[in-house]
């Protein structure tokens, strides 16, 4: 009998242990996707304290875009942005440049109050290459937020560069007219990435 209590004793014990193990490796394997105080957020707000720098939100462009590179290899998993004051979804692209690639495409509504997030399926984002990531909206109230300012790109921040902006009203304008690529602002698209 008491033979039988010390393997019951040793295998809920051993049981356990490994039951335990188990949570300690899926948690230190598990990726945090946290929009709080992102890469993105604080090159945008570093970039908001420049001189004579404004972050403001305005009537204008149906397309807002940055290009951007990654210092490390890393994973987009959230999108943040801040809506107008319609329920019209947005069209959130990010384009993989260097393969001529769309490597996410969502429509999304977002809150008009402040900015809010949006899961998105996991996008591989590697040192080397070059994306853009576009924000597109039809209709009448093309309201946008971003830092207005003379930027020098490349700004860094982080393992995040962006390499230059740009709006514009039409596909068209963006392809036949190169002066769409803006310096003086960086649209507030908020990539978030794996941590």
């Amino acid at each position: 009998m008491k033979l039988t209590f010390n393997y019951l004793f040793l295998f809920i014990t051993v049981s356990t242990l490994i039951s335990c193990n188990d949570d300690i490796t899926i948690a230190n394997n598990t990726q945090q996707c946290d929009p709080t105080n992102t890469t993105f957020n604080k090159l945008y707000n570093t970039s908001v304290n420049t001189p004579n720098s404004t972050d403001k939100t305005s009537y204008d462009f149906k397309y807002h875009t940055y290009t951007f590179e990654v210092l490390k290899d890393n994973f987009v998993c959230k999108i943040g942005y801040e809506g107008a004051f319609h329920k019209n979804p947005y069209l959130i692209e990010i384009f993989d440049n260097t393969t001529n690639t769309t490597v996410y495409s969502g429509s999304h509504v977002f809150s008009a109050t402040q900015t809010s997030y949006v899961d998105i399926p996991p996008v591989p984002v590697i040192t080397g290459h070059s994306y853009t990531i576009i924000r597109f909206i039809e209709g009448s109230s093309e309201v946008g937020r971003c830092v207005s300012s003379s930027l020098r790109f490349p700004i860094v921040y982080g393992d995040l560069k962006i390499t230059k902006s740009s709006r514009y009203q039409r596909e068209i304008d963006k392809i036949e007219n190169t002066s769409a690529d803006d310096y003086s602002f960086i649209p507030y698209i908020d990539i978030v990435f794996q941590n």
